[in-house]
């Protein structure tokens, strides 16, 4: 009886650290791959292509993908959205999850891997906090949401150069 007991807490456990099995030092690197590489690594971890579009004359093209994502509507556990302007230079990698001890675990890993937190605020209802190193700069939003009487709190993260942050994104 014990061992049922241990396998079936180690069962959940293991699924607790399995439902969105990106780190944050492979998130990182995504962001300087191209997207059909993108595409490759994501898939072999069983995430799920969304949608594209391609880059327009003033907007970056996008790839998402969904990891657990339910077959009856677009819900799904994470999403990842890669945006790219064809150059290679201004990647952005966004990924929006709502397991709070992934949220966690890229925080305290962000702080080993030598990121600076800058500054926090407040904004549309939301903390939005920003790292900064190794060139790049990466913003962190924890957002709660109240539905039929159930508050969801999910977390995003974008990680772009930090030239490119402050050039287009510091007023949005």
């Amino acid at each position: 009886m014990r061992k049922f007991i241990f396998l079936v807490l180690l069962l959940l456990y293991a699924n607790n650290f399995y439902c969105q099995n990106l780190t944050i030092d492979e998130l990182i690197d995504l962001r300087k791959s191209d997207v059909a590489e993108v595409e490759e690594f994501v898939t072999q971890k069983n995430w799920t292509f969304l949608s594209a579009n391609a880059p327009q004359y003033n907007e970056m093209g996008t790839a998402t993908f969904t990891f657990n994502k339910s077959n009856e509507s677009d819900r799904a556990e994470s999403f990842l959205t890669y945006a790219y302007s064809g150059t290679g230079k201004a990647n952005r990698l966004n990924l929006q999850f709502s397991n709070q001890e992934k949220y966690n675990s890229y925080l305290n890993r962000l702080k080993i891997l030598g990121y600076d937190f800058v500054v926090s605020k407040v904004q549309n209802d939301s903390i939005v906090k920003l790292y900064l190193g190794k060139g790049l700069t990466i913003e962190v939003t924890v957002s709660s949401k109240n539905e039929n009487n159930i508050t969801r709190t999910s977390y995003n993260i974008l990680i772009t150069a930090s030239d490119d942050y402050l050039v287009t994104l510091v007023d949005q």
